[in-house]
């Protein structure tokens, strides 16, 4: 069944919705923000450390890891 721009289907409504959580489980690096939260960031960023969502969750900093939000750049692939 095709979607159209205003109508998601399902499965791609909750693609987009999770996306912003696939992306900071896949990052490798984060950056300590001012707020004392972990931002996933590129690795040429001032700042940036090497080391993985669950490497911090390890050390017990999951209730610091921010997820970015969503943001409509992530929506244009699903509205074709």
């Amino acid at each position: 069944m095709p979607c159209f721009v205003l109508y998601f289907c399902p499965s791609q409504v909750k693609d987009v919705l999770f996306e912003p959580v696939r992306k900071t489980q896949d990052a490798m690096f984060f950056i300590n923000n001012p707020d004392d939260m972990w931002v996933p960031c590129g690795p040429k960023q001032p700042g940036a450390v090497q080391i993985s969502m669950q490497e911090l969750a390890a050390k017990g900093l999951g209730k610091k890891v921010c997820v970015d939000a969503l943001k409509q750049d992530l929506l244009l692939p699903f509205l074709g």
